[in-house]
């Protein structure tokens, strides 16, 4: 008569034991992870669109990233913040950017002036809000092409550009154009001094200048 075969004890000896037990640690310390990142990230704003000096701001014009920020976190606009009325951008903010606390505030914080400038001649391709600009002067002197050509100026360098475009043909300005500058506090007077004497007024744009 044959004798039933005792069952033996599972042995720490055993591969598929151990196995099983190597899965399990993996599986806690994975969770243990994603839940540790996950603890680590906050929700902030990122710009949605080109948000130019001066421009009031809105959740509409903005969007929600989770990111992991540990050490700066202050440094930049929560989601979970109350919106304030009246808060405009205090530089150029570009798509996809990081909301910096310092980048916005009230338009008494504004380091500059909004300036409208007609121009002769069309604006350089690509220049639209957001995108940096030269601004250069050349006296109506009556000098020949040449002698205009050395007597330009640069008047401003890397200013933002507010806004942009052709004037009304209807009204004979065909080839004209209008550009809106925001210029430095610092700035301000001699491009008022310039303007005051009817100077040509020529836009260059920066290559590489970041726009929409």
């Amino acid at each position: 008569m044959a004798v039933a075969r005792r069952l033996k004890q599972p042995s720490w000896r055993d591969a598929r034991l151990l196995i099983g037990i190597l899965l399990v640690a993996a599986a806690v310390s994975a969770t243990w992870q994603l839940v540790r990142v996950a603890s680590d990230t906050i929700t902030v704003y990122a710009a949605a669109e080109t948000l130019v000096p001066g421009q009031k701001i809105s959740t509409d014009q903005l969007e929600k990233i989770q990111v992991k920020l540990p050490e700066n976190a202050e440094k930049y606009v929560s989601a979970n913040r109350d919106w304030g009325a009246g808060i405009v951008a205090l530089r150029p903010i570009y798509p996809g950017e990081l909301i910096p606390r310092e980048a916005l505030g009230n338009a008494s914080e504004l380091e500059g002036r909004m300036l409208a400038i007609n121009l002769e001649s069309s604006l350089p391709d690509g220049v639209r809000p957001g995108s940096r600009v030269d601004v250069w002067a050349t006296p109506r002197d009556g000098a020949g092409t040449d002698q205009m050509a050395k007597d330009s100026r640069l008047v401003l360098e890397a200013v933002t550009v507010l806004a942009s475009g052709g004037l009304d043909n209807a009204l004979g300005s065909d080839g004209q154009s209008r550009i809106e500058l925001f210029v430095p506090s610092p700035d301000l007077p001699e491009l008022i001094q310039v303007l005051g004497r009817d100077e040509r007024i020529s836009i260059v744009a920066l290559p590489g200048s970041k726009s929409p």
